[in-house]
């Protein structure tokens, strides 16, 4: 009786960021944070007595905690300046039992920066304040933070948290390079869309043994392998590989990589990691 072999329909035999067969493998987890709500509010404008500055947080969700302000009245010249009525309203955010646990605050120079304690949950912040005074909310960091690739990207770890991943971009060097984004399958079903690392999610990223790599430009198993890190020009996206080397826009993996394979423009090549463990 012959043995029968059964081959996935979903499963490609070779892409972006898949590991290559032969050789040992180390591949680290690193996260995706998952990143807590960031704002503004801005007090400016004439200050007066009689006048209001409230700030409100109300949540998207009920589970997010519950809607709360806070408010100071000028009197008697008092708060003096714009930037005592900021610091009289962190005070409020930072000890009001409403706030706690919920959001903190810090005043510089009559802006008001907030972070919300918890990551992922969103709050809509308004501001208002009456007579000739403005209190004025911005958004600087959305709740939740980013989806990255799902692989075949080269990977940086972010300065201050060692753990914490980001694909390569314009401001890094070959140092903070941690490895190359390896695409994972989680189930025969899975595709490119659906293996997105989400905010809060664990990634793979390869330092040692082989992974395909889909490159810009043909290459060859001599050239040193280059990863590009300029996103405004289209030539690349940020952490794809070639051998070109364009100051700002892309720079060598001397040392870190190597092809083993040639390929032509847009075709994969097996590249070997090199970073340790």
């Amino acid at each position: 009786m012959s043995a029968q072999v059964l081959y996935s329909l979903y499963q490609p035999a070779f892409i972006n960021g898949q590991r290559a067969s032969g050789g040992n493998y180390t591949a680290l987890s690193y996260l995706n944070p998952l990143l807590p709500q960031v704002g503004t509010n801005t007090v400016a404008g004439t200050i007066a007595d009689g006048q209001v500055y409230t700030i409100t947080f109300t949540p998207v969700l009920p589970t997010e905690g519950a809607a709360f302000s806070v408010s100071v009245t000028r009197a008697a010249a008092v708060p003096v300046d714009n930037t005592a009525v900021a610091a009289a309203l962190v005070l409020l955010i930072n000890t009001t039992s409403a706030a706690l646990g919920v959001v903190s605050a810090t005043n510089a120079a009559g802006v008001i920066t907030y972070t919300m304690r918890k990551a992922g949950a969103v709050y809509t912040v308004t501001s208002s304040a009456t007579g000739t005074g403005t209190l004025v909310s911005a958004v600087t960091q959305v709740a939740g933070g980013t989806s990255m690739y799902v692989g075949g990207v080269v990977m940086q770890a972010s300065p201050a948290a060692d753990l914490t991943l980001s694909p390569i971009k314009a401001t890094n060097v070959l140092a903070d390079v941690v490895g190359f984004a390896e695409y994972v399958l989680h189930n025969s079903r899975s595709s490119l869309t659906s293996t997105l690392w989400s905010p809060g999610r664990d990634v793979s990223v390869g330092r040692v043994g082989r992974w395909a790599a889909q490159v810009w430009e043909a290459v060859t198993a001599y050239d040193v392998p280059a990863t590009w890190i300029d996103p405004a020009d289209a030539t690349a996206y940020p952490g794809q590989l070639g051998k070109t080397v364009t100051a700002s826009k892309s720079i060598a993996l001397t040392g870190k990589a190597r092809y083993l394979t040639s390929a032509s423009a847009g075709g994969l090549a097996v590249v070997e990691w090199t970073m340790g463990g």
